[in-house]
């Protein structure tokens, strides 16, 4: 699986409910419930017309004044600028952040015992699978007592259930570990080239933000895609 997979896997499966494109969407966390933000347009027939984002749960079904998240709306513009502050707080650590990647992928990248581990399962698996083959035709070829076959099947067919989601896990966990060090190669390489920054940039957006968490105005948490986090304020 790639980034742009994962990105719209994320998309799916991330609770917003508001579909749109802008950049923020499944993004902006609520720090109370941790449900996404959404978005919605005030005043949208008059001159104050604005764009915010609060906490989706906030005004949903069943949520009363006594359960409401106390989390702040923000605008557009807010957001942005939020972005631009702990970007450049993150930048002034730049080595830092770019040492800790390469520790990041060079862990993340060596799955050898995991590798080795996944063939020691593989070849459970296939213990079993031959075991509960042999058993099928020793039924079909044998006389033997129904009663006997069936709870040796069972206990061979628990065998192998077990084997192979043994192997999936895995498997998955592998694939988990490859795809976070992707991630952090491609973050690596659009911080290795970023400087000051003095507006908003959605690319850098895009290449560099896991998460905003939203706690307060006073403090919203910046997480990046190498896992750093940065307190900033509106």
């Amino acid at each position: 699986m790639n980034t742009a997979s994962e990105f719209q896997c994320r998309r799916e499966n991330g609770g917003s409910q508001n579909h749109s494109t802008s950049p923020f969407s499944s993004h902006i966390v609520c720090g109370e419930c941790g449900a996404n933000y959404g978005h919605k347009v005030w005043h949208s027939n008059d001159k104050y017309r604005r764009l915010v984002w609060f906490c989706n749960k906030k005004y949903g079904k069943g949520a009363g004044d006594g359960l409401r998240c106390k989390t702040p709306h923000l605008t557009d513009d807010e957001v942005k600028a939020v972005f631009v502050g702990a970007m450049n707080a993150a930048l002034q650590n730049k080595q830092e952040i770019l040492d800790n990647c390469r520790t990041a992928v060079e862990f993340l990248t060596d799955t050898s015992q995991l590798e080795s581990d996944l063939n020691k399962l593989e070849a459970e698996r296939d213990v079993a699978t031959e075991l509960l083959r042999k058993c099928i035709d020793e039924n079909a070829h044998a006389e033997i007592s129904q009663e006997d076959y069936e709870a040796k099947y069972a206990n061979l067919a628990a065998r192998y259930e077990a084997a192979k989601d043994k192997c999936e896990s895995m498997n998955e966990k592998i694939l988990r570990r490859k795809l976070r060090a992707n991630r952090i190669e491609a973050f690596f390489k659009t911080m290795e080239t970023s400087d000051i920054i003095t507006e908003f940039d959605e690319g850098l957006w895009n290449a560099t933000v896991d998460t905003m968490t939203v706690y307060s105005k006073k403090k919203i948490v910046l997480k990046l895609k190498d896992g750093t986090e940065i307190e900033w304020h509106v």
